[in-house]
Formats: structure tokens, sequence, C-alpha cells
């Protein structure tokens, strides 16, 4: 579900608990709602939030229409400064404008906060650590559509501290999140998956394959394949890459160079994508680059195997490298 959908359905959830709608009402104000959302907001915290999504529509239409892609595909790197400065006038307006709304505009306040940020340093951690503890204690009991946001917010800092090499803290922190929705809306999992292969812990790395029902995904492949090789289990961490870089296009080529094509503009939360396809592989590789970076040698024996480096290889031909 995009980020639009998600606050019509806000919107809609809104008016059925207040109202108390049949369900035959239920459906006609979805209607209603998708042709005028703005008549339906009754406060100024769902106000905020449909500004935001409106105004982050009017963004990823704007990038979207620079490359004919979707705005989390967008590569900005080559575009002129205007270009760029006008991309970011829209971004700033979209959040700016809903904070002024509604100061505890979650979505907005992360956004603020990371737009010009492109790493995530400590000074910035300990802020969205900050944010997180400071709207636990308000968060429902029960996860909806309302606690969305808090929810991207935890999962986006679990991120973050897997990104810093704070992987015991993430590990903490994804618990915490799994505990509260074991149905992972915004990709816990993935980090946690990460930071047990950093932290070589393959008991607790197959529990969570369990819990998720062994649902494959880029995260996970990789997780695994760091996880047996600095396990010095070679032979098992050959079937992975070799199987892991068939399913997966691009696979090879991202894993041996470490190059992230597809640089992903800051956002909410991780972009929607297709399991396994290469936009996936590229964000989840982009992800695991420290902890590979942190594994002497992997690079190098991933390279020393036939069909991976061949792999590489075709997939760079096809791109005209």
């Amino acid at each position: 579900m995009n980020y639009y959908d998600e606050i019509l359905d806000r919107l809609a959830e809104r008016i059925r608990i207040e109202d108390d709608l049949s369900e035959d009402a239920y459906k006609e104000l979805l209607v209603h709602l998708e042709e005028n959302p703005r008549e339906y907001t009754r406060n100024a915290e769902d106000a905020s939030y449909l500004c935001l999504a409106e105004g982050l529509e009017a963004y990823g239409s704007f990038l979207a229409s620079l490359a004919g892609e979707t705005a989390n595909g967008t590569d900005m790197s080559g575009l002129s400064m205007e270009t760029v400065e006008s991309a970011d006038a829209l971004l700033k307006t979209a959040y700016n404008t809903a904070l002024k709304m509604y100061p505890d505009n979650l979505d907005a306040l992360y956004l603020k906060l990371f737009h010009s940020n492109k790493v995530v340093g400590v000074e910035n951690l300990m802020r969205l650590k900050e944010l997180v503890e400071k709207y636990y204690d308000e968060l429902d009991p029960i996860p909806s559509v309302f606690t969305r946001p808090y929810q991207r917010l935890h999962a986006s800092y679990i991120c973050a501290l897997v990104q810093n090499a704070a992987y015991m803290v993430a590990m903490q922190e994804g618990s915490r999140a799994l505990q509260y929705d074991i149905s992972d809306p915004f990709g816990v999992r993935h980090s946690m998956s990460l930071c047990l292969a950093r932290l070589e812990d393959m008991p607790a790395f197959e529990v969570l394959e369990e819990t998720f029902d062994r649902s494959s995904n880029c995260w996970s492949y990789l997780a695994r394949i760091i996880l047996l090789y600095r396990m010095d289990n070679l032979t098992a961490a050959k079937r992975a890459i070799t199987g892991y870089t068939k399913l997966v296009p691009g696979a090879a080529h991202l894993f041996l160079t470490g190059a992230h094509m597809f640089p992903i503009p800051r956002h909410l939360g991780r972009p929607d994508t297709p399991t396994c396809s290469f936009k996936e592989c590229t964000i989840a590789t982009s992800e695991a680059y420290e902890i590979i970076e942190d594994t002497p040698g992997l690079r190098e024996w991933a390279n020393s195997i036939d069909l991976v480096r061949e792999s590489a290889l075709e997939f760079q031909k096809s791109l005209g490298l």
C-alpha cells in the first residue's frame, strides 16, 4: 500500500469508528473519500497527514517525470542543481506545512530530520531514539492504521542502528517492535536478519526465519550468505550465494562491486518493491554494505566462485559496462 492510500484508509477508519457505519455505508464512504478527501478530515492530526500525503504525491510525480521512473527508483545524481533544488523545495513544503498543522506528525518529523542528511549520524540517531521513546507510552495497545506512523518511525530507527553497528540495541528494539505487531508491516525483520549475520548467531537467525515461515527476500538471502561465511561454513555459503545470484537479477554485480545503481531518496520507510527483484536487491545490498565491508575476504571469496563472477559479468555487459 502506498502512503497516500494509507492516509485515505486512516480518514475512512476514523469516520467508520466515530459514526459506527454499516458495511454498506463504509463502502459508499470509500467512493466519496477518493473524490474529495479533504472534505472528510475531522481533526488537525488527520488533516496534517493528508497534507503530507498530497505533498509527497507531488514530490513523487516530479521525480518520476524526470526519469520516467517511479519516485522510489530515481537517481538524482546526474540532475542539475536547479532541478534538485526544485525537488527539495517540494519536499520541504510538504513536511513543513504538515508540521504547522500538527507538530506531532511523526512522518513529517522524520522527513524534516533526515531530508538533508544522507548518513544517519550519531546526533540524528539520538534524535530518532528520543522520538521513539517520547511517543511509545502514547501508542495504542492494538496496531492499526493510526499506529503506522509510529511503527514506521521505529522501523527506521532500527535500520539506522544497524547502519551504525549498534547490533545488540537494534535486536532489542526489533524484538520490541515485533512483540507489538508480529505482522511486521515495515520490515523490522530485515534489519534483524542483518544484525544476526554480523553477530554470527545462526540459531536466532533460524528462529527468525521460522517465525516468518521462511518467506525469503534479499535481506534473508544476504544475511544467510554472510552468516555462513563468517562461521566458516564455506560449502553451505557457496550454495547460498550461487542460489541467490541465480534467483535475483543483478545480485552478483551488486554484491561484488558494492554499487548502488538506483540511490533511494530519503523517504518514508523502505519503498515497496517486488520480492527478490533488482530494486529490492539494491536496497538490501545498500543496507548490508557496512556488514559486507566488515567481513574480511567475503567479496574476494565470492569473486572466486565461477558462477557468481560470470553472473556479474553478464549483467554488466547487459548494461553496457
